[in-house]
Order: C-alpha cells, then sequence, then structure tokens
C-alpha cells in the first residue's frame, strides 16, 4: 500500500506565523463534506495526530460507502455528458478519422476499458446502440443488476438528442 492510498482524505496544515500544525480529515458522503482536525498540540505530535487521523478516517468510511460511490461514478449522469448515457459517449474530433461511439467501463481490479464503434462502418444509430449495449453487458458482467444498467432513454437520432440537450439547457 503506497503513501496516496495509506493518506487518502488526509491533507497536512501548517501555520508557522501561528505555530500551528494539523492534519485534516475531508470525506464527501452523499453530497455532504465531514471533516474533522487533528492537531499536533493536542495528540502529542506529528505522528500521532496522523494515526489519530487515519483511525477516524478508517472508522468513518465504511466498505459499503466506498462500494455505493464506485456504483455512482458507474451509473450516475453527468451533466457534460452528450449521449445522456453514463460511460457512452460520440467522439467526432479532428484528429479521428471517422466518428465513432464509445463505451468506458472501469475493471474491479482497477483499470479502465472501453470498446469503440465506427459510425462509418455501423451507421450512426448502430454504433451508438452497439457502445450502449457493450457498456450495458460489461456492467452486468461486473455485478450490476438490470434494474440499474437500463438506459434511461429509448429514442434516436439527432433530433432525440438535440432535444435531451435543449431540455438540459432550459434546466
Amino acid at each position: 500500500m503506497g503513501k496516496a492510498t495509506r493518506d487518502r482524505h488526509i491533507c497536512r496544515v501548517e501555520y508557522a506565523a501561528r505555530a500551528e500544525s494539523y492534519w485534516i480529515v475531508r470525506i464527501i458522503k452523499r453530497g455532504k463534506t465531514v471533516s474533522r482536525m487533528f492537531s499536533d498540540s493536542v495528540y502529542g505530535g506529528k505522528r500521532k495526530s496522523l494515526t489519530a487521523a487515519r483511525a477516524w478516517r478508517d472508522a468513518t468510511l465504511d466498505p459499503s460507502t466506498e462500494v455505493e460511490r464506485a456504483a455512482h461514478r458507474r451509473l450516475v449522469v453527468r451533466r457534460n455528458t452528450r449521449s445522456g448515457i453514463p460511460g457512452v459517449a460520440r467522439y467526432d474530433h479532428e484528429t479521428a478519422r471517422h466518428p465513432f461511439w464509445i463505451a468506458y467501463w472501469d475493471e474491479p481490479g482497477g483499470g479502465r476499458r472501453s470498446a469503440k464503434f465506427s459510425t462509418k462502418v455501423h451507421g450512426e444509430h448502430g454504433a451508438r446502440d452497439l457502445a450502449i449495449e457493450a457498456r450495458r453487458t460489461a456492467l452486468l458482467r461486473l455485478g450490476f443488476g438490470e434494474e440499474l444498467v437500463a438506459v434511461p432513454w429509448v429514442t434516436t437520432g439527432a433530433a432525440s438528442i438535440a432535444k435531451r440537450r435543449r431540455s438540459r439547457n432550459a434546466g
């Protein structure tokens, strides 16, 4: 376990002018920030305050929260998505020869996987549908239930994408 993993959510703060030093732990749970300070002077030094900060963090972070956080990352539709589906995007960049749809997902052991589908080969709707199905299949393989990986919308085509963008920008 590396230092970055061991001290996740923990930050060192030192104020030389006030001769004050402490560790602060910040955790975001369901959109709310939970934090606590561990002063060197209260806990008897830098190492002891860090040990107390790690213990509090570990007690505050339970495994179910981490699983919930991972599921949230995989399944929540972000505001900046163009497809309306988490983990599915269309790329039409000047460096790409042809536009394509791509599906992303995170593997349990770490690392990100993806599958690309060319609009030239499969057509616009076909490539999009293949990307959606590739992501859905991957999430089902990873243990997400059918109700969690359902496609939030079923209409296809540029008109429905434009309609979703207008409704998103209006709100």
